[in-house]
């Protein structure tokens, strides 16, 4: 549930600049719209697809939050729980957290390798010289069946966890049910002004969150043009260096940070912790904006250069808004990542440097549960405050809802 929303990130760039006609000659054929999608949609979606797919998997098998909030008391151990015990046991045995790190490192390393020679086989290109306009398929009586998946999604996924924390936030005390003569907004109270951790993480979290974004995006805007448009062994071992980061789970990376940067100035520092961020999720960005470019034609930065413009005109000019729906994409999935990231955050922070994911699991550590649950509302609050101040500057056809 939680990582939905990404893969939808990850999917609707390509689906957006997808041309229309291909499906269109399918139907004139005779194809059904499920043969439609089976055939022409999804494999042209591929390269979001699969990474997307590839994202969530590495993600996952290197989650640390989840794992330690429900998997510990539990005694469910995960890989990441072992490396965080480890490190931040008696000893702090570096040695073996880096032993476990591996296991999960060649195995994604190896699910990289693969995705890359796959679409490396085949064409993608769907945006040429010849003008298109996007479409929308008339789903017909089919609308009712794809509302109702969309309410049942919404309901599971939002409604109810939200639902459950809201009641807990304005309770006095929670014991497994919910008492309405004991409704209280101190608990918002205490979180927003009484106990400064909190309201210092904020500002950290949207200060890491917004530059920490815009870096990235910018920078993977520059890689993946190296990466689609040129050629070479070189771009080869571009690729797989860009994408190493990703590829080693969060408080393993966050310990090679922590043991690289020890000696440096930034040590201490919010600055470790936004090094952090960008380097190691800089691949999301680059493989969300790759996606899309991978669709355009080069024939449309030819015809530029062909008339004289230099190779940054032509970027700003011509590349830019055919990938600016990627690149929107990329910058909201970088920004909800960096708002709520505790993996490489748990081993980086330091005192006046904390950030919402470490006041959250501080407060689950030490303070009563509707604490906890005003501390979540808030930041979810925040997060969709946010996410539509920026939808609504970039323009919204630009993403669809």
């Amino acid at each position: 549930i939680f990582y939905t929303p990404y893969m939808y990130l990850f999917t609707i760039g390509s689906l957006q600049k997808m041309d229309p006609a291909l499906e269109d000659s399918a139907r004139i054929t005779g194809a059904s719209m499920i043969r439609t999608m089976r055939s022409i949609t999804i494999p042209l979606a591929t390269p979001s697809i699969m990474f997307g797919m590839l994202l969530t998997f590495i993600t996952c098998a290197g989650l640390f939050s989840v794992p330690a909030v429900l998997g510990i008391p539990a005694r469910i151990e995960t890989l990441p729980v072992l490396v965080f015990e480890a490190v931040e046991g008696e000893l702090g045995d570096f040695n073996l957290a880096s032993a476990i790190g591996m296991i999960l490192f060649l195995l994604t390393v190896s699910l990289i390798i693969f995705q890359r020679k796959y679409i490396a086989k085949r064409d993608f290109t769907t945006v040429t010289g010849k003008g298109f306009r996007p479409s929308q398929i008339d789903l017909g009586r089919w609308r009712w069946v794809t509302f109702g998946y969309n309410i049942l999604y919404l309901t599971l996924s939002t409604v109810l966890p939200l639902g459950v924390l809201f009641l807990v936030s304005i309770s006095h005390t929670w014991y497994g049910y919910f008492d309405s003569g004991k409704i209280t907004l101190a608990n918002y109270q205490w979180v927003l002004f009484d106990f400064p951790l909190t309201s210092e993480a904020i500002t950290n979290s949207f200060f890491l969150a917004t530059v920490g974004a815009t870096i990235a995006v910018a920078l993977s805007i520059v890689l993946s043009y190296v990466l689609v448009r040129t050629t070479g062994r070189g771009c080869a071992v571009l690729d797989f260096l860009v994408n190493l980061p990703v590829s080693v789970p969060g408080i393993v990376f966050a310990m090679g940070i922590l043991v690289a940067y020890i000696k440096t100035p930034i040590y201490g520092t919010i600055w470790i912790l936004m090094l952090a961020y960008v380097t190691r999720f800089l691949p999301v960005s680059v493989r969300t904006t790759s996606a899309v470019l991978i669709s355009i034609s080069e024939e449309l930065e030819q015809s530029s250069r062909m008339s004289g413009a230099t190779w940054l005109r032509t970027l700003i000019r011509i590349t830019w808004p055919m990938i600016k729906s990627g690149a929107i994409a990329a910058w909201l999935t970088l920004f909800m990542i960096f708002m709520r990231e505790l993996n490489s955050s748990i081993l980086l922070f330091s005192e006046g440097n904390e950030v919402m994911s470490i006041a959250l699991f501080v407060l689950l550590e030490d303070s009563p549960l509707p604490h906890v649950a005003a501390y979540s509302i808030v930041q979810s609050i925040l997060m969709l405050i946010a996410v539509s101040i920026f939808r609504k500057w970039a323009g919204t056809g630009e993403l669809v809802s």
